[in-house]
């Protein structure tokens, strides 16, 4: 047998799908290449130089083939399950601090990880306070 793929389902669940879409999203909100904190994220570039779509588009695009979601839905959640993802990640980075500081560290870019910590849960924050969620929960049904 010949392994041509490993796959690592750690964080993989079955659930909501506006969370995949915020997953895939994240990276316009991570620092790019140039910060040097250890992610290349899209933070700061000029997409349409670089062919890649918008967030907007990325969103618009994800509805149009995701019957069950709607755009205005969609837009309207996205501070919610951006911040969500940046507390959860922030929480994933914590573990990374954490193995650094016992020296069993899984990358030799731990020391630049953990400089995200910080940036994650501030952008959480951010997240809340510029885009809140509905008030109501109906909005999401």
């Amino acid at each position: 047998m010949k392994v041509i793929a490993v796959l690592d389902w750690e964080l993989s669940t079955i659930g909501d799908p506006l969370c995949d879409i915020a997953n895939m999203s994240m990276m316009y909100f991570m620092p790019s290449m140039e910060s040097r904190l250890g992610v290349a994220g899209l933070k700061g570039l000029n997409l349409h130089s670089t062919g890649i779509p918008s967030e907007k588009q990325l969103l618009q695009s994800y509805c149009k083939w995701n019957p069950h979601i709607s755009y205005d839905i969609a837009q309207s959640w996205s501070g919610f399950y951006l911040a969500f993802l940046c507390f959860k990640n922030a929480v994933i980075v914590h573990g990374v601090k954490q193995r650094l500081a016992s020296g069993v560290a899984s990358s030799k870019n731990a020391k630049s990880i953990v400089l995200l910590l910080p940036m994650l849960v501030q952008e959480a924050q951010s997240m809340l306070e510029k885009r809140p969620p509905p008030s109501s929960i109906k909005s999401r049904l």
